[in-house]
């Protein structure tokens, strides 16, 4: 119903940007599956998400404007280490595991663990980042989509051991082109009538991150620090976001070898926004698109 009525009309391989209506947000579209090819539409296409029109061209214009170093910054906070006392969730030893060895795979990356994954020192590391890759508890509130935050470790001074969605909209990250926000939901939250749900990763555009991959769902802890591990290698050697995700994820799908096994996991992230692939085509965006191609 979704994909049948133009798939024809796109070349394989080719990226797709969906801009989803209200509940449409929440579909894994790069996990669809064909029963008559018996092929996930990731085998075909790359595929984007895009909150609305607008977002993307903005996500596209800003992911132009910040420059790659050959080097990029990276900062990593995995499992940190929150007050049981106060907020009752578990452990997350995968996430640990996840973040540091996403952290080995970069030259020079800012590993904060533990008790050193403060908000103080995620802020303080995530001005100056290319590549920001958060693997912790996310919490959603549909009720209060501001009050959704992001789970850290608090200190010694006594700051509260969360960065909400509100203190997210209220930061800039003039650097940071990519966002990874591995953690349970955190692409989710209340469906706004015109521009999709107002996530943690919505939160993340308005700091000026064009690009964020968020999950639908709730994840397992320890295959999920496999999924980003495999991410992250390629990404790390040059590969474009997106395209980096749909590797990852083909690669999961080869090795479930039709038992759908590890479907929960890699069908769960989606990229939001725009990479590299999408900014040749800010020009056209600027000329303005035909009517007919929109709906």
């Amino acid at each position: 119903m979704l994909i049948a009525p133009f798939a024809a009309n796109v070349e394989p391989e080719s990226r797709v940007i969906f801009v989803p209506d209200k509940w449409l947000h929440f579909v894994p579209f790069a996990a669809l599956f064909d029963t008559t090819t018996k092929k996930f539409v990731v085998e075909r296409f790359e595929t984007g998400i895009a909150p609305s029109l607008q977002l993307y061209v903005e996500s596209m214009t800003r992911y132009g404007q910040i420059k790659e170093p050959r080097a990029p910054a990276v900062l990593v906070v995995g499992n940190p280490a929150f007050d049981a006392q106060v907020m009752a969730l578990p452990r997350l030893p995968g996430a640990e595991a996840e973040a540091k060895r996403v952290a080995e795979l970069y030259t020079g990356a800012h590993l904060l663990v533990g008790r050193q994954a403060t908000k103080r020192a995620l802020l303080q590391y995530a001005e100056g980042s290319n590549v920001v890759h958060f693997a912790g508890h996310g919490v959603v509130r549909p009720d209060a989509p501001l009050l959704s935050h992001l789970v850290l470790a608090p200190d010694e001074r006594g700051a509260s051991g969360v960065i909400t969605a509100q203190e997210l909209f209220d930061i800039r990250l003039p650097k940071t082109r990519l966002a990874i926000l591995s953690g349970c939901h955190t692409a989710g939250g209340r469906l706004s009538d015109t521009e999709g749900a107002s996530s943690l990763a919505r939160a993340l555009f308005a700091a000026g991150v064009p690009s964020v991959v968020a999950s639908l769902w709730a994840v397992d802890d320890e295959s999920t620090a496999d999924f980003f591990a495999s991410y992250h290698r390629r990404l790390s050697r040059g590969d474009d976001p997106t395209e980096a995700l749909r590797r990852t994820q083909l690669e999961w799908v080869a090795q479930d070898k039709g038992s759908w096994q590890g479907y929960s996991t890699w069908a769960a992230f989606a990229l939001f926004g725009a990479t590299t692939k999408d900014v040749p085509d800010r020009e056209r965006m600027a000329n303005g698109i035909p009517r007919s191609s929109l709906r």
